[in-house]
């Protein structure tokens, strides 16, 4: 897999030549000692003098400013950077000078965010966190396997692909043919896939499928693999339907591996909900999930889909895929867990935040998709998936990254919609 290449952060004190200097390194003392996780931190920059500070286009710089006065340089400091980020703190006149130089970056679209929480904890840790998932994912190559499905009718095509690259310039999206992996495919043998058809089938609690159906399955698995290592791809989105005609089978099984080993793998050719995913995974550092949103009722939404990363479940059924009955599907078993739902519209620059909880996990119902989770949300975001939708499919993490979806919109400059139960 392609190796990311990253921004580095700096916590970089400055402060005016007027002041004590006892004051000034208690106040840097409080920062350094708050845990804040940044690359490197910067000796105390005084008065007019930036020097050489060793930052790039590429660099978020956490500034504070440990004094007034020093309004210039922030404004010096933040030219340099790729993002700036500024903390000021109680006392000595930080604030106001945050203002003033927050201010003029503002009105010069120099991408910066002001942070008022001292000391120093969850706010801050949530935006770097943000910021380093936002320059992983801008370093993201993905690939879209054959044409997206024809009913994506608003969530592909050449407007859709080129609102994203304006949201993330230095994400790289390549295509490659389904052909490709039709043809990897047919040249893995069983033997090749004979001990994972063995552990996916002695780790679910029931089988409904024949082991040879398990085993063509994990053909497309290992060709997907494969593929990912060709062509250096973080992520990938696949016609998928395609597969029942071509090979009598579905990739529902080998994207549900592939996201529990960390390749974020999506259905369809849906690029923004892939995207979405990307964002999730690494913010959370755990796998996420795709699904229709099948069906809305009061503040209760129905999300399914047949695949799920088994390391999302408690226990999981292989089972055929629902539209088809061909092929192996997963019914994952959920916990009723809080989660965060999302979706990326890089059309309208929105991205889409809700903070639910699994009420129901468990699949019950023959006429949906095999994983199938209720979730309880706000109501009035519930009302505008239906009421102004951004396309079907969403994408889901378990736990609450409500904070740093937000300020990951705020790095992004997208209008966010979400809303706590």
């Amino acid at each position: 897999m392609l190796w990311l290449v990253l921004g580095r952060s700096y916590l970089i004190p400055v402060a005016s030549s007027l002041h004590d200097p006892r004051l000034v390194a208690e106040v840097v003392s409080g920062f350094v000692g708050s845990g804040l996780l940044v690359d490197e931190v910067v000796d105390v920059v005084v008065g007019g003098f930036v020097g050489e500070v060793p930052v790039t286009a590429e660099d978020l710089v956490v500034v504070v400013p440990v004094t007034g006065g020093t309004e210039e340089l922030i404004v010096r400091i933040a030219s340099k950077a790729g993002y700036t980020l500024i903390l000021p703190h109680k006392e000595l006149n930080s604030l106001p000078a945050s203002l003033e130089a927050y201010s003029l970056l503002r009105l010069a679209g120099k991408p910066a965010t002001l942070i008022v929480e001292w000391p120093p904890s969850r706010k801050v840790s949530s935006f770097i966190s943000s910021w380093r998932a936002v320059s992983r994912v801008s370093s993201y190559v993905i690939g879209v396997v054959g044409d997206p499905s024809p009913w994506l009718v608003y969530s592909s095509g050449e407007e859709v692909v080129e609102s994203l690259r304006k949201v993330l310039p230095t994400m790289k999206i390549v295509k490659v043919s389904l052909d490709e992996v039709i043809e990897l495919a047919s040249r893995v043998s069983d033997d090749e896939v004979t001990e994972l058809v063995s552990t996916v089938s002695s780790g679910a609690t029931e089988v409904r499928v024949p082991q040879h159906e398990i085993r063509k399955s994990l053909k497309i698995y290992a060709a997907l693999k494969k593929l990912t290592t060709k062509h250096n791809l973080n992520a990938f989105t696949i016609r998928c339907f395609d597969l029942i005609k071509s090979l009598g089978t579905t990739a529902c099984l080998p994207l549900s591996l592939l996201n529990s080993e960390g390749i974020v793998a999506g259905c369809e050719g849906d690029l923004p909900t892939l995207v979405t995913m990307a964002i999730l995974k690494e913010l959370s550092k755990r796998p996420a999930f795709m699904g229709n949103i099948s069906w809305v009722e009061g503040d209760e939404i129905l999300i399914s889909h047949c695949t799920i990363a088994l390391g999302m479940t408690n226990k999981y059924v292989l089972d055929t895929h629902f539209e088809s009955g061909i092929g192996v599907g997963v019914a994952g078993h959920v916990p009723n867990e809080t989660v965060t739902i999302a979706k990326l519209d890089p059309i309208t620059r929105t991205l889409r935040i809700a903070k639910g909880k699994i009420i129901e996990g468990t699949p019950s119902s023959p006429k949906h998709c095999r994983t199938q989770l209720k979730i309880k949300i706000n109501e009035e975001t519930a009302t505008r998936i239906l009421k102004k939708p951004i396309g079907n499919h969403y994408a889901l993490v378990l736990g609450d990254l409500e904070d740093e979806l937000r300020y990951t919109a705020e790095i992004l400059n997208l209008t966010t919609e979400n809303h706590t139960p």
